[in-house]
């Protein structure tokens, strides 16, 4: 797991799936629209190094295996409230980028409460469009012309987005998903090729979550505008030694989606508790991680068209987003029981102390926006605060990025996600008592 080093370092429900509601029940209306806004950087033009593994040593990327995109999807409730959920083909939203996004569409009638911009986590993505300077050490010197196309590209998917918002009903599932991601605490996990060789997983120990989530909306003619997906699985089907730049599998996932849904649909995939959660394929070849990418992010697409029918309508009219902050000051590395480092540190690490931690509910679905990596039973942790006849998702990598969020016992163990909780045994605790408040305002009656 060396060369496994990044710069950040509920359990499944009943194999019955949750639906939005009865299949009579009527939907309400909303305003919906979707957007995708590609912000590929050319490395032709420029040297584009990637984020996410240390171990390439800030070398450049060689080429585009496929697009990178800031993908939006914009809900206005029929009283006028409006949300809107990035996510973005990046490892992480730093605070820089989100203070900046935050900044600019203020006129159009978003700010911290209702906007949540969240990265898909992969690895082969752009790296230069952070500025701290732990950032450069690790991934490669910043570069003012890539954060602007980030940034830019984040502004104009949100402001599409709202520009296309029709008259759509909106449609929502939960189901299990068993056998499509797997646990990276569990010994049988080794990310080397046949590093696990004759260990037995045991995801009853090592439990991952296995929920995928979709929210679908159509028009008024039953046609469908776009598809939120959400599940937890970390985007490296791709090793360090793959220097392409690419979405990874949620960008096969998404594609794949587009092409069966039609009319102009887009899909937004957003991560969940992924701190301990992997995908299936090992590290291979450059050549041969192509192909797996491909197979698993089909594989992905398949078994979401295998639940769209059952999707059913959210009758509840109701969007809502509320942010509270979360105060981080002291950096407290993970060695022999912890070792608080000077305030100045966490300058190194993030650009403001005080991080957002957000609830957006559309419908009765609620994502718990988290910044950073949350474990499966973090994640588990986080969902306590949903309400009865709620679906609350937690959403890692969302506004800004602390590092990876584990329980107790977890931090207590040690390993990869432990050493890379970067603020000490009760971050996940602090988390969610941030959490708490905002989670309580959006399941509030309006």
């Amino acid at each position: 797991m060396s060369r496994y080093l990044t710069l950040q370092l509920l359990l499944a429900l009943a194999a019955a799936p949750w639906t939005a509601g009865a299949a009579d029940e009527p939907a309400a209306t909303f305003r919906v629209g979707f957007a995708k806004i590609d912000i590929t950087p050319d490395p032709t033009a420029m040297t584009v190094t990637l984020n996410g593994y240390g171990g390439r040593g800030k070398k450049p990327a060689t080429g585009i295996l496929d697009p990178v995109y800031a993908r939006a999807v914009v809900v206005t409730d029929p009283d006028g409230r409006s949300v809107a959920v990035v996510a973005a083909d990046l490892c992480y939203i730093n605070t820089d980028v989100h203070d900046i996004v935050v900044a600019r569409l203020a006129a159009d009638g978003f700010d911290d409460h209702n906007l949540m911009i969240a990265a898909i986590h992969n690895h082969n993505g752009p790296s230069a469009y952070d500025r701290r300077w732990l950032a450069g050490a690790l991934m490669g010197p910043f570069d003012q012309r890539i954060l602007d196309q980030v940034v830019d590209g984040i502004v104009q998917a949100v402001r599409t987005a709202a520009g296309r918002r029709q008259a759509a009903t909106l449609h929502l599932v939960v189901d299990e998903l068993p056998g499509m991601n797997r646990s990276r605490r569990d010994p049988a996990f080794d990310v080397a090729v046949g590093g696990g060789a004759g260990l037995a997983t045991d995801p009853d120990l090592y439990p991952t979550d296995r929920k995928l989530t979709l929210l679908r909306a159509d028009d008024i003619d039953g046609k469908p505008l776009g598809l939120l997906v959400h599940f937890a699985s970390h985007p490296t089907v791709l090793s360090p030694d793959n220097m392409l730049i690419s979405a990874d599998w949620p960008g096969v996932m998404n594609s794949e989606l587009e092409k069966h849904l039609g009319h102009g649909a887009i899909s937004v995939f957003v991560n969940g508790a992924l701190g301990d959660a992997a995908p299936l394929p090992d590290w291979s070849t450059p050549e041969q991680e192509v192909v797996q990418v491909r197979q698993y992010g089909t594989q992905m697409a398949d078994a979401v068209r295998a639940r769209l029918d059952r999707l059913r309508p959210v009758a509840d009219p109701h969007v809502a987003g509320f942010t509270q902050r979360a105060r981080f000051d002291r950096v407290k590395l993970n060695i022999s029981g912890g070792m608080p480092l000077h305030h100045g540190m966490t300058k190194l690490l993030v650009l403001r102390r005080d991080q957002p931690v957000q609830a957006v509910r559309i419908g009765r679905l609620v994502l718990f926006g988290v910044p950073g990596e949350p474990t499966t039973l973090t994640g588990q942790s986080f969902e306590e605060l949903c309400r009865d006849g709620f679906v609350c998702r937690t959403t890692g990598l969302a506004n800004g990025h602390l590092g990876y969020f584990v329980t107790p016992v977890e931090y207590d163990e040690g390993g990869y996600a432990p050493s890379s909780c970067l603020w000490g045994r009760d971050t996940a605790a602090r988390v969610k008592n941030a959490l708490r408040p905002a989670a309580v305002a959006a399941q509030a009656r309006p």
